[in-house]
């Protein structure tokens, strides 16, 4: 049980630090933020 819960905590945040980088990106390259990210 505690390697699937591990397992959920590694994706969680690899998206979190996904959202990071692809909001810096957008701040960066001047873009605005597509409606499925709002």
């Amino acid at each position: 049980m505690t390697g699937c819960l591990g397992l959920q905590n590694h994706f969680m945040l690899g998206n979190f630090n996904f959202f990071i980088l692809n909001d810096n990106y957008i701040a960066l390259t001047g873009l605005s933020v597509p409606n499925k990210y709002q």
